[in-house]
């Protein structure tokens, strides 16, 4: 057995034959490091996947980390149902309990427990044959299959996740509160809002508060989640819930900013703490699948996929 991220990459350096890769998850991050390995082998690439609406919605499974790879020349193609991590490159193959996320190849804040194991030459050739056969029966992948797998996922109701019954323990408390928002994140309207400030604020606990433009007034209502990007720290590490309307309240802002960014942010709107981690377990808005510039107007919608993985990463990626 061996670390499942440092057994794939090695197995993936330099390959003697083609690389073929089977796993039904697939996030971001881990997609564009192996888009970067492929647009550099001088062999062919491959994966096998499930383009299921549920993992799309559920941020298992990345649309927009299957278009990198895509753009990097591998061939990508969906079968329901496939379960199976199955990683060959030329007469070199693992397989192992891992999918292709962080959490399934070790590298995340808090990983899953995972085995990896090194195939011998003849257990190459007989995962090729499986390989072979579930790909002839598989369907091709391209941006219209994506389109319609994100279309699909627009429309699955809730996002399951398993609660937990040790209820003093930290840990379980986060993957508890992740598992509401997952389900909640269906019924309501999802943002991602810019924040400034210098420091690394403490989104817990209710009575805290988020200033939008007077550009206009903003469309935040009750109930929306808000993932919270920290514009100085390039990060996301909160999401909080809109508790009411917004007001115009300069004078409230300026009790806590300068009366400068008051003037500039004069919307209010009363939110409470729902997932906070620290700035060393935030994510960036490039593994979400956005950039920080695309929030120069402040804030933006999210779809489900983009809202699940924040909340999968803050919670070490523990909910499946």
């Amino acid at each position: 057995m061996t670390a499942s991220h440092d057994a794939l990459m090695q197995l993936l350096t330099e390959p003697s034959g083609e690389v073929r890769l089977a796993s039904p998850f697939v996030s971001r991050p881990v997609a564009a490091e192996l888009a970067a390995a492929a647009t550099l082998a001088a062999v062919q690439w491959s994966l096998l996947t499930d383009l299921d609406p549920v993992a799309v919605a559920g941020g298992y499974l990345s649309p927009d980390g299957l278009r990198l790879l895509l753009k990097a020349g591998v061939a990508v193609r969906s079968h329901p149902g496939l379960h199976a991590k199955v990683y060959l490159a030329g007469d070199r193959g693992i397989v192992g309990s891992g999918n292709l996320t962080k959490t399934g190849l070790g590298t995340a804040a808090r990983p899953n427990l995972e085995v990896s194991v090194e195939l011998t030459p003849s257990q190459v050739g007989a995962a090729k044959v499986a390989l072979d056969a579930w790909w002839s029966d598989a369907v091709v992948v391209d941006e219209a299959a994506l389109l319609d797998a994100q279309a699909r996922a627009r429309e699955v109701p809730t996002v399951a996740a398993p609660s937990t019954s040790q209820e003093d323990d930290p840990d379980s408390e986060i993957a508890a509160e992740a598992a509401a928002l997952l389900t909640e994140a269906g019924g309501v309207h999802l943002w991602v809002k810019a924040v400034y400030g210098d420091e690394e604020a403490n989104w817990e606990g209710d009575g805290l508060w988020i200033a939008s433009s007077k550009r206009g007034k903003p469309t935040f209502a009750p109930g929306d989640l808000v993932l919270i990007y920290a514009k100085d720290l390039r990060l996301c590490n909160a999401i909080v819930e809109v508790t009411a309307e917004p007001i115009w309240a300069p004078d409230i802002i300026a009790q806590d900013r300068p009366q400068e960014d008051a003037d500039r942010w004069p919307w209010l709107n009363y939110v409470r703490g729902r997932l906070w981690v620290h700035s060393t377990n935030g994510i960036t808005p490039a593994d979400l699948g956005f950039t920080g510039q695309g929030l120069q107007g402040g804030h933006r919608r999210l779809d489900q996929a983009e809202f699940a993985a924040a909340v999968r990463h803050f919670a070490g990626e523990s909910v499946q």
